[in-house]
């Protein structure tokens, strides 16, 4: 079962696109950079993440832990509505994907580890100077 906080959204120009990332992801599913940055701005916000940024089918992932709770922050340019990436426009979702005992066992523990890290994301994207038109929507899951 996956949670998300909800999504942040904004503009930003920090982040370049790589020639030939999208063939690691879906096309149009643009992020590396963006990913590649997070991670970073996570490690010296204090978190000890071990893994390097992996690329899925929808956009970039900071696996932020595996144990003993799943934690990620997902990285992805928005689209448009003919589903092409739109210049400088982001997307960063924080996320988690406990199993069916944990989130019945250790719902409360989640939901505050959850809490934590969407609200280290937050203070990492409203403390850069580097990002602009910072929004979140948030989601029902």
């Amino acid at each position: 079962m996956m949670l998300t906080t909800g999504e942040y959204r904004f503009t930003s120009s920090l982040f370049q696109i790589e020639a030939g990332e999208e063939s690691e992801t879906n096309p149009q599913c643009f992020g590396k950079a963006l990913a590649q940055w997070m991670l970073s701005q996570l490690k010296t916000n204090g978190l000890s993440i071990t893994e390097e940024i992996v690329a899925e089918d929808w956009g970039w992932l900071v696996m932020v832990s595996r144990k003993p709770f799943q934690f990620w922050v997902g990285c992805v340019s928005q689209k448009d509505d003919d589903y092409k990436s739109i210049p400088n426009a982001w997307c960063v979702v924080v996320g988690t994907e406990p199993s069916l005992i944990q989130s019945i066992f250790k719902a409360q523990e989640i939901q505050d580890t959850l809490a934590d890290l969407n609200s280290r994301v937050e203070e990492i994207l409203q403390s850069s100077t580097e990002i602009f038109d910072l929004h979140f929507h948030r989601t029902t899951t």
